[in-house]
């Protein structure tokens, strides 16, 4: 067998000049024994390429015509495999034949066996002669023939072959082999092979920002007048140059050539990004990551930012930041497709990437309640939010007293139930069901619900008017801005009153009673009962004693909290049994 390793590395960057010296886009190449079975082959295939988005070429070298006939078998055979239908396949005509390759055993040998016995002049001068060997070997490739297979992805399960002089391969990359790999990628667009320096890997956010910034062709031109720039026009005319796919106002023409690597990819990212629509917040990086690889193969060049800053272009305002809830403008769009090229290279960068998708329904969402509140700042919806808060605040009590108005009805009620969620959502969950479900729980009662919050009934009295239905709780008039001051000082302040919850407040008011009942009218504090030295337990207890049961029952959670209180409210006498019971 072919001492394959040693080939391979010696000779592989030399093959891979030969090869793929003057390629425009990415390339990877690795060298194979021709005598590899199906099954070792396509393992070795699935680890040795590293990124999507290049050109993966697998190169064979026969040391016979049997094998070689042999290898060609076992390329038809994988070609068959999706897996690897977008792998270039490339047979070396000229053999590593027996002859060559006994010599240059032999010089290997001889320079093995030198440096064991510290032969270094001897070791080295073998060495040199099997290089040659290797070198003449290499430099022969040049003058001769390969065949190439690849699949052909409009006929199910059949391949494209044919034969090429080696020495002109790289062009036959550049014209036939990658666009056939890269079927949707800008590699069909002719005019843009014209310049080698616009495929060079580079990150170039500069060329994203002058398709998305253009406001239209003429302004695009003005932009582009001088090379390398003027050359990334082409990505938007037909595939042979030429006529416009673009009408003056940068949108794709109505006879459009749908087969054009641009429209392909707009319509395809369209779809990814509304089928998300529905799950509120995703990552574009995921979301488009199908555009690293084919039949697209975008990655870091002047002319795929180019192609992303126009594709990204209708999305403009459309998207928007997670989190902060902010519109995603031209200027963040531009750095967001350059964390996007770079998160398809190596991953990095995801958490930029995290957006939503705005809709219409959100923007009417948002106009109804800045009307509704009479808020000034509405550019996202997470403004919008932040307004009512402050509104919430200002007012000095939480939102939902106003259910106690005499003025609204179920629907109105429902209705705030719906701003109550939408304020105390995370954006990042915030899903396009929920944004059309608050929509339309408050549209229909705009107008009742915009009198309601300007009306000069004062959200202090619906408070009480809440705290007098508590049960379990009395307050006398003087008590009641001591009540008040209690809760406050008892709830959380997080983002203020807009955060208070409707049961933490009554259990709240709840323990205020239960302090004050340790005072009689005057404000003594009631004496306990000496301690007896027979108790019994179903004795009176004392105040504190109660107040004590009263903190275990709070452990509990749901109903059975709420019997047991009741338990303690209305049988003191259980109260030392109780006590017991729960310790």
């Amino acid at each position: 067998m072919l001492d394959f390793q040693y080939v391979k590395r010696k000779s592989l960057k030399c093959v891979k000049s030969i090869l793929t010296g003057s390629s425009l886009r990415e390339s990877e190449i690795t060298i194979f024994d021709a005598t590899l079975t199906q099954h070792i082959l396509m393992s070795k295939l699935n680890k040795v390429f590293k990124y999507n988005y290049s050109l993966h070429i697998a190169v064979f070298v026969a040391r016979n015509i049997q094998e070689r006939e042999q290898c060609r078998t076992t390329v038809a055979k994988i070609i068959q495999n999706d897996d690897n239908s977008h792998i270039a396949f490339v047979i070396l005509e000229n053999l590593f034949e027996e002859k060559t390759y006994d010599r240059f055993l032999d010089y290997k040998a001889r320079a093995q066996i030198a440096d064991r016995h510290n032969f270094n002049d001897e070791r080295d001068i073998n060495a040199d002669f099997g290089k040659k060997v290797l070198s003449q070997w290499i430099q022969s490739l040049k003058s001769g023939y390969l065949e190439w297979y690849v699949k052909d992805s409009s006929t199910d399960n059949a391949m494209k072959n044919g034969k090429f002089p080696v020495y002109d391969f790289s062009s036959f990359l550049n014209t036939q082999l990658s666009p056939m790999v890269f079927s949707s990628g800008i590699d069909l667009i002719e005019e843009t092979r014209k310049n080698h320096n616009v495929w060079k890997t580079k990150n170039t956010k500069k060329t994203a920002e002058i398709f998305l910034f253009s406001d239209n062709r003429e302004d695009l031109e003005g932009k582009t007048q001088k090379n390398p720039y003027k050359l990334l026009r082409e990505i938007l005319k037909s595939k042979k140059g030429g006529a416009y796919i673009v009408d003056e106002k940068l949108i794709f023409k109505k006879n459009i050539d749908q087969s054009h690597p641009l429209f392909q990819m707009s319509r395809k990212i369209e779809n990814e990004i509304n089928k998300r629509t529905k799950y509120g917040a995703f990552n574009l990086g995921e979301a488009l990551i199908f555009l690293s690889l084919p039949p697209y193969g975008l990655y870091p060049n002047m002319v795929n930012y180019a192609a992303m800053g126009f594709l990204m272009k209708n999305y403009v305002g459309k998207l928007y930041e997670t989190g902060r809830g902010t519109p995603i403008e031209k200027e963040i769009m531009r750095d967001k497709i350059e964390y996007l090229l770079k998160y398809w290279n190596d991953r990095k960068y995801a958490s930029k990437l995290d957006v939503r998708l705005g809709t219409v329904e959100e923007k009417k969402l948002m106009q109804n309640l800045a009307t509704i509140f009479k808020l000034k700042n509405t550019e996202s919806l997470n403004a919008v939010k932040w307004g009512i808060r402050n509104w919430i605040k200002n007012s000095q009590y939480p939102l939902w007293v106003y259910k106690l108005s005499d003025n609204a009805n179920a629907d109105v009620k429902k209705a705030i139930d719906h701003i109550i969620f939408l304020i105390e959502s995370i954006d990042k969950e915030l899903t396009y069901d929920d944004i059309k479900n608050v929509l339309s729980g408050i549209e229909n009662v705009e107008f009742d619900l915009q009198l309601l919050f300007s009306s000069d009934e004062k959200s202090k009295n619906l408070f009480l008017k809440w705290l007098e239905r508590v049960d379990r709780v009395d307050f006398e008039a003087v008590e009641v801005d001591e009540l008040i001051k209690f809760i406050r000082e008892k709830m959380p302040e997080e983002i203020g009153v807009a955060s208070w919850k409707e049961e933490n407040v009554r259990e709240k008011a709840k323990d205020w009673c239960l302090d004050k009942s340790k005072l009689n009218p005057k404000g003594n504090v009631i004496a306990e009962p000496p301690p007896s030295n027979n108790p019994n337990p179903m004795a009176p207890v004392s105040v504190d004693k109660k107040i004590k049961v009263i903190k275990k029952i709070e452990n509990f959670k749901g109903d059975f909290r709420i019997i047991l209180k009741k338990i303690a409210d209305d049988h003191p006498e259980w109260i030392a049994i109780l006590d017991d019971y729960l310790s």
